[in-house]
Parts: C-alpha cells; sequence; structure tokens
C-alpha cells in the first residue's frame, strides 16, 4: 500500500515505452491517495499528450490543479489541454501564466506551438529560442526553429540587415541630385538631363530638362503623380508613374519596410540577402546594407548599382529600370548629391503650366 512505489513504477514504465502498464501503476497511487496531485497530473498529462482519453485527461489535470493550484506544471497541463483541443488563445494564456512560474524547455516549447497556431510567429520565435537556453539538445526544438530561420525574425541576421539598409535611408530627411536620363522603348531611345529633388516622407520632384536647361517637363509627387503641363501628362502612362513612386518609396524605405513581416522569407548567398514576400522582392549587400535589386511580380525590376557613400550614407549613383513584359529600360544616373539641406515645401506643390 506505499503510493510513491507505484507512482514511481508508473513513471518508469512511461520511459521505458510501456504506457498500458505505466497507466496501471499511476491509477494504483491515484487509488491509494486521491490527493496525489502529482500522479493526478502525470497520468492526465500522459493522456492528453498522447490525444487519448481527453475528458478523462481534463478530469485528472483539473483534480491536480484544485490541489495545487499555483503549480507551473499543473497549469502547463491545462495549456497543452487546451492546446489538443484547438482551443489555441487558451492554451496560450495558461502556458503563459506557466512559464511565469517555471523556467523549463518543456514549457516553453508547448508556448511557442501554440503561438504558431495563433500565427504570432515571433512570439514563437523567442519561446523556442528560450526552451533551447535550457534544452540545448533537444532535436524537435532544433528542427522547429530550422523551419524558422529563413524569417524575418526578432534578432535575427536577416532582420538586422534589413534594419541597416532602412537605417541608412531614414537619415536622408532631403536630397538634390542631377539626373541624366536613358529610356530605350520599342521603337524610339530617348535621352535627356534633369534635376532630382526628395523631401521625407513621400515628396519628390523631377524636372526633365529642354532647351537652355529650362524644364520641359515637371513630375510632382506630394499626395499623387501629378505632370506638367498637364498636355504631356499623356506622354507618362500609369504604370510609368508607379515606376517613379516606387523609386520615391525607395528613397522613403517604405518599398524596405514591406518585408519586415515575420512572412518574408530569405535566402542567403554570400554577403547578399534575398527577401521574398508576396509577389515582391529585394537583395540586400549586408555588407553595408545597400540595396541591390526591388522585384514587383516579374513586371517591374529595379537596380540600384555603383553606390557611393555621402556622409557616410550609402546612396546608389546608378538606377536601372527595366520593364519585361512592354520591353522597355531605363537608366537614371544620379550625380552631385546634395544631402539634408531644407527644400521648400512649396516646391512639391502643383507646377504652373
Amino acid at each position: 500500500n506505499f503510493e510513491e512505489v507505484y507512482f514511481q513504477l508508473g513513471v518508469l514504465y512511461d520511459r521505458w515505452g510501456r504506457f498500458d502498464k505505466a497507466a496501471t501503476m499511476l491509477g494504483k497511487a491515484i487509488e491509494l491517495n486521491p490527493k496525489n496531485a502529482t500522479a493526478l497530473n502525470y497520468l492526465g498529462y500522459s493522456y492528453v499528450d498522447r490525444s487519448m482519453k481527453i475528458q478523462e485527461g481534463e478530469e485528472l489535470i483539473k483534480r491536480a490543479l484544485a490541489l495545487d493550484p499555483e503549480n507551473g506544471a499543473y497549469i502547463d497541463s491545462l495549456g497543452w489541454l487546451y492546446y489538443k483541443k484547438g482551443e489555441y488563445s487558451e492554451a496560450e494564456k495558461e502556458l503563459r501564466k506557466a512559464a511565469e512560474k517555471i523556467q523549463d524547455a518543456v514549457i516553453f516549447e508547448h508556448l511557442g506551438d501554440a503561438q504558431v497556431k495563433l500565427d504570432k510567429i515571433a512570439d514563437a520565435w523567442d519561446s523556442y529560442q528560450k526552451a533551447l537556453t535550457f534544452d540545448p539538445k533537444n532535436k524537435s526544438l532544433k528542427k522547429k526553429i530550422k523551419k524558422m530561420e529563413k524569417l524575418v525574425l526578432p534578432r535575427t541576421l536577416q532582420r538586422k540587415v534589413l534594419k541597416r539598409a532602412v537605417g541608412n535611408l531614414l537619415q536622408v530627411a532631403s536630397l538634390r541630385s542631377t539626373v541624366a536620363l536613358t529610356v530605350e522603348l520599342p521603337t524610339a531611345n530617348i535621352r535627356s538631363y534633369g534635376i532630382f529633388q526628395y523631401r521625407r516622407p513621400r515628396q519628390w520632384r523631377l524636372d526633365i530638362l529642354g532647351s537652355f536647361l529650362a524644364p520641359r517637363m515637371v513630375i510632382v509627387q506630394d499626395e499623387e503623380v501629378q505632370v506638367y503641363p498637364r498636355a504631356l501628362e499623356g506622354l507618362l502612362s500609369p504604370f510609368g508613374k508607379k515606376v517613379l513612386a516606387t523609386i520615391g518609396d525607395f528613397f522613403n524605405t517604405l518599398s524596405i519596410d514591406a518585408f519586415d513581416s515575420e512572412t518574408t522569407q530569405t535566402d542567403r548567398k554570400g554577403r547578399y540577402y534575398y527577401y521574398r514576400s508576396g509577389n515582391k522582392s529585394m537583395l540586400i549587400d549586408s555588407d553595408n546594407g545597400t540595396v541591390r535589386q526591388y522585384t514587383v511580380d516579374d513586371t517591374l525590376v529595379l537596380c540600384f548599382r555603383r553606390h557611393t557613400c555621402e556622409e557616410g550614407l550609402y546612396l546608389p549613383s546608378e538606377i536601372e529600370v527595366y520593364l519585361p513584359a512592354e520591353k522597355i529600360q531605363a537608366n537614371l544616373k544620379l550625380r552631385n548629391y546634395v544631402l539634408n539641406k531644407p527644400i521648400d515645401q512649396q516646391v512639391f506643390r502643383s507646377v504652373e503650366e
């Protein structure tokens, strides 16, 4: 009639892979002492973890909790019960409580599993990393982490590279540059010169110059892209406006920020990181945090080349634009950067024809 012997036999049979015998021994321990909370929890959790006798397992776990409601291991069992029942919000709630009470690999792994089901990928990554510190040789845990290694998650190298690219451009409050523009169309080639001006967060202006350096066409984005004189607006297609707006979004980091997501997939080749999110992709040089290529659904490709260091910031001196479907190619050479000098906001307002 020594209940502890039956409990220890149950544990040994369980580790031996003989759960049928383990359940019998644990049941005997509970029969001898219905208030043996450890045995109640062990048997209840074992049923739940094996997805068998869920209702009986729930009753056993709740009996253990009634005897010791602050026990972190028993709270973990309750959280895992909710997980097995598909009640992931309740599971996360209880597993967080358990993790606050006990620093244990199993509890943090359970918490990570619940967070994955809730699409809280960054939180799950944190939970798995914490679990690994307590159980560095856990193969199951390492496998889960490996599946997430290519995602843009906190403290990963790929997120640091992304943030470095953002940080570089965030320091550009304004810029002014001369532009040499070349456009290759299926029917003709166009060459021109101009002036590009940009002001955070989303204001830019491109003056395309004609004879005697007088503006021939002015393209401005304040709230939307406008072309002046209005009579020339038809020369710039909606897709052309989108291309120019995308270049503006590059400088204000909107294009890069879009990849700072838990669903973004990454690959690494040498010093380059390749990011994919939906129909968009981006290539970043990890050595200096410069964006090298930005692609939208294979219909638009922007290549940023020949970066120069201006006042400690890396900026492209050449932007190549490819529109494969339209067989259009454009090249913008940016020269004589003037950084972070005040630009009157009126420059980006409507332009008189």
